[in-house]
């Protein structure tokens, strides 16, 4: 299949009952699409297009919205909506087509589920074709933050605090859909093994740049992951390259015991567990009871047997774990603000205020998580964003109001990632081989 052209009309309703789910309902994109595409059956080709006009619609809303308000001046039911910009982001902006096809798709998909709008639906993407809409130039704020998709307060906080050329990069960075990365167990089977069983089956994958372990998957060819044998037998791990750095910082050895406060949905736990190769013990917490069942279905698949499941709130002191691990983690909920390329309904609903309230929870958390660490040992802090407020002043503000704490050599080379001075990793999405990411390693006195 080639830009859509094959996508049958059947198959234009699971794009716009996801599209409704993401951004009706508030539902996380990857899972609303991976529960479309297993409740429509479609194949591997469908299940890539329905993939791709899904994140690019939701990518791209802010464009399409301005795009669509060119064209239809009335108010419209929320399904014609989602029809009518996922049409234009396959019209429009979908590989540079403009054919009429895509045009007779739509409108044949509207006649079956939603007639009383076709003849409206057909007006609008008709003059789409032959209206091109012109884009906001100036000011620079809102031009980017149309063009883009991007809201313009959070636009205008990335100038102010990384400068205009660094926002475009990290504007340009997020409408890039990200490749699958896979993380392999070298203890069980080597990288390069994984690698050339995955092409064996028309897998189109190559080993990371910098990281030995991670598999970049271009394409799953007509294979579906969770049936490949090196997914079902535990070898390899969905999980992002940034993330898979801090179990590499985690530096274990084998007998330690690790405590992991926001462990959902499991990476880094199982990452660590493995790195202990069996002995030892990972404690993986989460305060939702649903989430933790990600955890055990994942650590059961990767039949890691020195993880304890346990239900937490990491804020709330648990008395008798005071001072009795020798590896605290704490992946703090963050603002996301270096994933939205993966998921990019963040961007539409996080505000200023969202960002200074976890500001707050994540103060809390280190306070509480700071006081699981025996002496001696680390405290690894880790999120998803690139807010220096969430990132580098909350360990600075930590460090300032612990005295029993000091920042600890990475222990590993991250050359690629940072400078040999810098004190932490932090990552910007706009790298090019990263999202954006931030770890701070700390010892206890």
């Amino acid at each position: 299949m080639t830009g859509g052209a094959n996508m049958q009309n059947r198959d234009i309703k699971w794009i716009v009952k996801a599209i409704k789910k993401i951004m009706g309902d508030e539902a996380y994109s990857n899972i609303v699409v991976n529960q479309m595409i297993t409740e429509a059956g479609l194949d591997a080709q469908d299940a890539r297009m329905l993939r791709k006009v899904v994140y690019g619609v939701i990518e791209n809303w802010m464009l399409l919205e301005y795009t669509l308000s060119h064209y239809a001046k009335k108010r419209m039911k929320p399904e014609v909506k989602y029809l009518l910009m996922a049409a234009l982001y396959e019209l429009l902006y979908l590989d540079g087509r403009k054919d009429h096809a895509v045009v007779n798709r739509y409108v044949g998909a509207a006649k079956k589920q939603y007639s009383f709008a076709s003849g409206f639906i057909n007006a609008v993407l008709r003059n789409a074709l032959r209206e091109p809409v012109e884009l906001p130039e100036a000011p620079v704020a809102h031009a980017l933050s149309i063009r883009y998709s991007h809201p313009e307060w959070l636009v205008r906080r990335w100038i102010e605090n990384f400068g205009e050329e660094e926002t475009r990069k990290l504007l340009e960075a997020d409408l890039s859909q990200k490749p699958l990365t896979l993380r392999v167990d070298t203890l069980k089977e080597s990288t390069s093994s994984v690698i050339e069983k995955l092409r064996k089956h028309g897998v189109d994958c190559m080993r990371h740049e910098y990281v030995e372990h991670a598999i970049i998957v271009k394409s799953l060819g007509n294979n579906r992951l969770e049936q490949l044998q090196c997914f079902v037998d535990g070898t390899v791990f969905v999980q992002d390259v940034s993330s898979m750095l801090v179990g590499m910082a985690a530096s274990v050895e084998k007998g330690m015991r690790v405590l992991d406060l926001c462990s959902a949905p499991g990476g880094k736990s199982t990452d660590i567990a493995s790195r202990l190769q069996g002995t030892g013990e990972v404690v993986a917490c989460d305060i939702h009871p649903h989430k933790l069942e990600l955890v055990k279905e994942n650590k059961d698949r990767l039949k890691l047997d020195n993880m304890t499941l346990r239900v937490q709130d990491a804020l709330k002191l648990r008395q008798e774990d005071v001072g009795s691990y020798d590896v605290v983690l704490l992946d703090a909920p963050c603002s996301g603000m270096g994933i939205i390329g993966r998921k990019p309904e963040i961007k539409l609903r996080k505000s200023i205020e969202d960002i200074e309230g976890l500001v707050e929870v994540q103060a809390q958390m280190l306070k509480v998580a700071s006081q699981y660490v025996k002496s001696g040992g680390i405290l690894l802090y880790s999120t998803c964003t690139i807010e220096r407020e969430e990132n580098e002043d909350q360990i600075e503000r930590f460090l300032q109001d612990n005295h029993g704490f000091e920042i600890e050599n990475l222990g590993v080379d991250f050359s690629f990632a940072c400078e040999p001075t810098d004190s932490f990793v932090s990552l910007r999405q706009s790298s090019g081989w990263s999202d954006g990411f931030f770890i701070a390693k700390l010892k206890k006195n």
